[in-house]
């Protein structure tokens, strides 16, 4: 039978007669037919990591709870029961311990209790921890007082505030022109641009009125011109008139082909117009640029007339 006839390797056959070749050795980690040259812990993450080993021989170890390599702790915290931070349940100390400082701070360095909110009304500049002791003025002005809310508590004032629960002296009333707190006395117009100026008013109560386009005192207007369709001058754009209308400088309205009678020859003619949308359209009676169905109602309008 073949097989490993040395007594020595980690595969030996006691059966076999003749040896095969196949004998295999414990490597340095104790492997059978392995490679291994040098034992040791190959785990870089445990504290006795040996960079040097080529197979794991199962040494490794790790720091417990306490940072001790390969120790048992495995609750680590502050074992001193004076200390404000004591842990009952740790095993090892891992030099956490904290102590109450001046102002009762746990591992604070305070050595002097007091105020040190340099805002407070009782700060203390020679306090290097803060007791929790600072005061401030309330919204009455007082130190330390229970005043929440400060304002104007005359309820005739223009400012008056039904939270406040202590009077700052804030309190101001309406003038001649309903400014809260203003000192004007007479309310009027105080624009001398205006056209309803009021020369002694010395506050403005917001009553200015302006001339409009075509003049009206307090009008809407915004561009003046004539607004009659059927005159000369007729201007689509203007929004008030200011009496410019000419109804003698043209011909006679609707009368395309000027022989004195607006008649079916200027309707054709307009139709020839129809839908003209590139001035200049003949027929654009209303001024808007294009020829279109509000300027055959004009047309018609004076249709079968004769011309002034």
């Amino acid at each position: 039978m073949a097989g490993c006839t040395d007594n020595l390797a980690c595969n030996y056959n006691a059966s076999a007669d003749c040896d095969d070749g196949s004998c295999q050795y414990l490597d340095a980690c104790g492997v059978c037919g392995g490679s291994g040259t040098v034992a040791g812990c190959t785990d870089n993450l445990a504290c006795n990591f040996n960079a040097s080993a080529d197979c794991d021989d199962g040494s490794c170890q790790y720091l417990d709870a306490c940072g001790v390599c390969g120790g048992s702790g495995t609750v680590a915290g502050c074992t001193d029961n004076s200390a404000c931070n004591y842990n009952a349940s740790a095993d090892c100390d891992d030099g956490s311990c904290q102590y109450l400082d001046a102002c009762g701070v746990c591992g604070g360095s305070g050595t002097v209790a007091g105020c040190t909110d340099n805002l407070a009304c009782n700060y203390n500049a020679s306090a290097d921890c803060d007791d929790g002791s600072c005061q401030y003025l309330d919204a009455c002005g007082v130190c330390g007082g229970s005043g929440t809310v400060a304002g104007c508590t005359d309820n005739s004032a223009c400012n008056y505030n039904a939270s406040a629960d202590c009077d700052d002296g804030s309190c101001q009333y309406l003038d001649a022109c309903g400014v809260c707190g203003g000192s004007g006395t007479v309310a009027g117009c105080t624009d001398n641009s205006a056209c309803n100026y009021n020369a002694s008013a010395d506050c403005d109560d917001g009553s200015c009125q302006y001339l409009d386009a075509c003049g009206v005192c307090g009008g809407s207007g915004t561009a003046a011109g004539c607004m009659d369709s059927t005159a000369c001058n007729y201007d689509s754009n203007a929004d008030c008139d200011d009496g410019s209308c000419d109804y003698d400088s043209c011909s006679c309205f609707g009368d395309m082909d000027n022989n004195g009678f607006v008649n079916s020859n200027d309707l054709l003619l307009f139709l020839a117009d129809f839908g003209c949308v590139t001035p200049p359209c003949v027929g654009d009676f209303d001024g808007d640029g294009q020829t279109s169905t509000s300027d055959m109602l004009m047309l018609l309008t004076v249709f079968g007339l004769p011309c002034p």
